[in-house]
């Protein structure tokens, strides 16, 4: 799942341009946000594919938080939850600024994704904890990764601190997870 979901953060392999866009190979495009800051087509694919990604990841929070059996998974759905719910809007405003819309995960993740969410729904208590930190930290790891890819791209754009809190973000709740799965066998 990771691996594809990197995929999908490339937009298929390629990064968008405008038709008849002139960019040469190597350079990042940019796109006006207000005048005096520009946003480069790394920063909005990685935004236009980020929305869908949290607004899942907020789906898969809500669950925890009303199916967790054990504390401290409701701990790591509500700091996630509350995160992606912050850095929503903000993605919104640097896709929209690169006149991207939100990018929808390719059909066999969604559909990965899709049979997940049906497979927790189906669990209960520590069943649930165990398989939902499963689920959610290959979640998680893949925001770093596409994080990662935005960042080493980045030319210090107006959305690199963005990616950089999102990376760093996840990584904590990875290791806390990591720590929960432990302790839950």
């Amino acid at each position: 799942m990771v691996a594809v979901t990197v995929a999908a953060c490339g937009a298929r392999g390629e990064e968008p341009q405008a038709e008849g866009s002139q960019t040469p190979a190597g350079s990042s495009p940019t796109a006006q946000t207000d005048g005096s800051e520009q946003t480069s087509q790394v920063d909005a694919t990685f935004a236009a594919t980020m929305i869908p990604h949290h607004e899942m990841g907020i789906e898969m929070t809500k669950m925890a938080l009303e199916k967790a059996a054990t504390p401290g998974v409701k701990q790591v759905a509500e700091t996630a939850q509350a995160s992606q719910q912050e850095q929503l809007p903000q993605l919104r405003e640097i896709a929209d600024a690169a006149g991207m819309e939100p990018m929808s995960p390719e059909p066999p993740l969604q559909e990965l994704n899709d049979q997940q969410m049906a497979e927790l729904q189906a669990l209960q208590g520590e069943d649930f904890d165990r398989r939902w930190l499963d689920v959610f930290r290959s979640h998680h790891m893949a925001a770093i990764m596409m994080a990662d890819v935005a960042l080493a791209t980045d030319d210090d754009g107006p959305a690199q601190a963005l990616e950089q809190t999102i990376h760093d973000g996840q990584l904590d709740d990875v290791e806390q997870m990591n720590a929960l799965r432990a302790d839950l066998g």
